[in-house]
């Protein structure tokens, strides 16, 4: 089963060549990354950075690219998990349809930015793949090795379905038995949840993924997105406030976010809550700027 899912991923990623798209510096993969995002960010219209923030259901699509809206600007996100998929649950079908909303977006837009096709990987990869525990039942084994194997199950099976970004891990510290998702999370100790989203964050991405790089193995590995960040069913409601101090914030509730970003994590999911003092907007940067010294300070405060 794995063989013939490797073998339809790398037919699925086989079409998209950039040789009949032109010359873009962006594209020129021998650049480094920041230079490839600097080029391309100077030349884009503010429509075309609004539309990278768009996502769109698949169930929504069924008309093909033809008939999409966004054809001058392509899109941000499409997200192959949502009810609806229009092309049923045959596997060669649903390739096809990242197929062409792919070579849609390289061919057409006019600066051939690819779309992003999410999936939800929390426990699952594909429609008719392998159905998994539930994060908290993964985490209540304690079994580092095991919860790694999973994920990477999960990848594989996400890439050869066509995504290339799973939202997941749950990486939030369950403190509130009232909270409708704790299904979802690794289990309320902040070291155990910790070392779960280290080993799930690696797994997913197929490695530890260094700055200067995307992800260590594209071929299987999938952009690792977890989720909420980061105090999120504090109340025991979805979007309650969380009035903690800032020693709680960092003590509990960010210890394995922090742990996701030193291993490589390279998305992260707002959740709506306020937090302390700090909302989590960009605008708020002493917020942020606790993430950046996760990232930028890897060796430091290992165990704090």
């Amino acid at each position: 089963m794995m063989q013939v899912m490797k073998l339809l991923f790398f037919f699925a990623v086989s079409v998209f060549s950039l040789d009949s798209i032109g010359f873009r510096p962006w594209m020129n993969a021998n650049q480094p990354i920041a230079d490839r995002v600097k080029a391309l960010m100077a030349v884009m219209t503010p429509d075309e950075k609004a539309m990278q923030l768009n996502y769109e259901c698949a169930g929504n699509l069924a008309d093909g690219w033809n008939a999409s809206s966004w054809q001058g600007t392509s899109i941000g996100v499409v997200g192959i998990e949502c009810s609806g998929y229009p092309s049923g649950a045959n596997m060669s079908e649903r390739i096809s349809f990242v197929r062409e909303y792919q070579l849609g977006a390289l061919k057409y837009s006019r600066l051939g930015i690819p779309v992003t096709f999410t999936i939800e990987t929390s426990h699952c990869g594909a429609a008719g793949g392998t159905i998994f525990p539930m994060g908290v039942t993964q985490g209540a084994s304690w079994n580092v090795s095991l919860v790694s194997e999973v994920q990477a199950t999960i990848a594989l099976e996400a890439r050869a379905w066509g995504g290339d970004r799973g939202l997941s891990p749950e990486i939030n510290v369950v403190t509130d038995p009232r909270f409708g998702r704790t299904e979802e999370n690794f289990g309320e100790e902040p070291l155990l949840v910790s070392r779960m989203a280290e080993a799930a964050v690696i797994a997913l991405q197929g490695g530890r993924a260094m700055p200067t790089e995307y992800l260590p193995d594209p071929t299987s590995g999938i952009v690792a997105e977890a989720k909420h960040c980061c105090v999120y069913g504090y109340s025991g409601l979805d979007g309650g406030a969380a009035d903690v101090s800032e020693k709680t914030l960092h003590d509990v509730y960010l210890k394995p976010w922090r742990a996701f970003i030193r291993a490589g994590g390279r998305g992260m999911m707002m959740s709506v809550s306020i937090q302390a003092v700090s909302p989590k907007r960009p605008s708020q940067a002493p917020f942020f700027a606790v993430f950046h010294s996760f990232h930028t300070h890897p060796t430091t405060n290992k165990h704090h």
